[in-house]
């Protein structure tokens, strides 16, 4: 008969967080996020923002009593919100581990109300609601995409384990390695993989997004803040991450096209810069004719578009290819004039996905009549207040906003 035994205020007072009984074979974890009495390194939502590393849930973890918890970033970063929350943002994931000669049988989650959206591996246990029921030395949940809650905000997770009893967890299988970018981008979405780079070049760098290529193919590393990239640098080495998508919906395409989408690849568990080899260069664009441009391979590849005219029908300017038209936009906030209607030297920039349309985003514009690039090496400084999605609202106070991001003379203010 087993015996279950309940959480002590004295075992809380210590630290332990575990009922326990040296008889007992059922036993209780009670992972307290928003109380932390264990003092797990945690952050202010302010304190993330100036530093996205901040409030990190450690690489070995969180133990209470008999299990430990890890985590994988996905598209961010999974953090602990001082006094709230565990944060698992879409694609990261959490795994609850036995110790040694036990197995996990239940977990119950708390979440902040309406943040949930945890899933659950096949084949080792079933999560209904918030409450996991199985037998398995480890479980791992992934916090799912979804475009109106992205992230799974979890206040505490009470862990039941027993001893172990013919449990058929599967670990964690290895990165596959692969020997180029096309070979990472052929993998399985979902699927981590140890991608070689063998004199890759970094296209550019974003607040979220880095773009690499080599001689196979290219592809946006979303949030991968632990590479610390610059613009132009080469990259020779290993590293893991975990492939992603953006699925496609062309609206100057008239017919589906199922399974069209932007490669991307997200942090993984394993992703850091300690395999690779990291020197300055600078950033060689692939020159191109806008016939050429057009390939969905190109996504995320530096590109530079010579002799050309631009068109604004509309609100923003776009490169008009035989009536398919690609966006033209200084989505990284350079400070660039795009000039229409006039013949254009070249436009430099990243070919990738913006809305429902291909686009540019600018680094350089020369113009045909003067040779003179249109660039500024830093961010405009003229103080006028952009929104993240590029709308000029003009030379307002920061404070009478609502809140959101806002971009002014190059940087970012988050407005609560």
């Amino acid at each position: 008969m087993k015996i279950s035994t309940r959480l002590s205020a004295m075992a809380l007072l210590a630290g332990a967080m575990m009922s326990i009984s040296a008889q007992a074979e059922t036993q209780t974890s009670v992972f307290d996020f928003k109380n932390n009495p264990l003092g797990w390194p945690s952050a202010t939502a302010v304190e993330f923002f100036d530093d996205p590393t901040a409030g990190n849930v450690p690489a070995e973890g969180y133990v209470v009593g008999d299990v430990t918890m890890t985590a994988t970033n996905g598209n961010s970063n999974t953090y602990l919100r001082t006094g709230s929350y565990l944060i698992i943002d879409e694609n990261g994931t959490i795994t609850f581990k036995a110790s040694d000669g036990r197995a996990i049988t239940g977990i119950v989650f708390t979440d902040k109300s309406g943040k949930f959206m945890l899933t659950a591996e096949e084949g080792n246990g079933t999560l209904t609601d918030h409450t996991w029921t199985g037998n398995s030395t480890a479980v791992t949940l992934t916090s799912a995409v979804n475009d109106l809650a992205t992230k799974t905000w979890l206040v505490d997770a009470t862990v039941t384990t027993d001893e172990a009893n013919a449990d058929t967890y599967t670990p964690v299988e290895a990165p596959t390695v692969c020997d180029n970018i096309a070979a990472f981008i052929a993998l399985e979405p979902g699927k981590s993989g140890k991608l070689m780079l063998n004199n890759a070049r970094v296209g550019y760098v974003d607040w979220n997004s880095t773009y690499i290529e080599d001689e196979t193919g290219a592809i946006e590393l979303y949030k991968v803040r632990a590479l610390q990239l610059t613009t132009g640098d080469v990259l020779n080495g290993s590293v893991v991450l975990k492939r992603s998508q953006l699925l496609i919906y062309d609206e100057q395409v008239e017919e589906e096209e199922p399974g069209r989408e932007k490669p991307e690849a997200a942090a993984d568990a394993l992703t850091t810069a300690d395999d690779l080899t990291i020197t300055a260069g600078t950033p060689m664009p692939t020159v191109m004719t806008p016939a050429q441009l057009v390939d969905d391979a190109n996504f995320s590849r530096l590109v530079k578009v010579e002799n050309v005219t631009l068109t604004q029908p509309g609100r923003f300017a776009v490169l008009d290819v035989d009536g398919y038209l690609v966006n033209v936009r200084d989505m990284f906030f350079l400070g660039i004039d795009i000039p229409v209607d006039q013949p254009l030297k070249s436009v430099t920039g990243i070919y990738t996905w913006d809305g429902s349309k291909p686009a540019i985003y600018v680094t350089e514009v020369v113009d045909e009549a003067t040779a003179i690039t249109d660039v500024q090496a830093q961010p405009a400084t003229d103080g006028n207040v952009y929104t993240i999605t590029g709308i000029n609202l003009g030379k307002v106070d920061l404070s009478t906003l609502p809140a959101g991001l806002y971009i002014r003379d190059g940087k970012k203010h988050l407005i609560r």
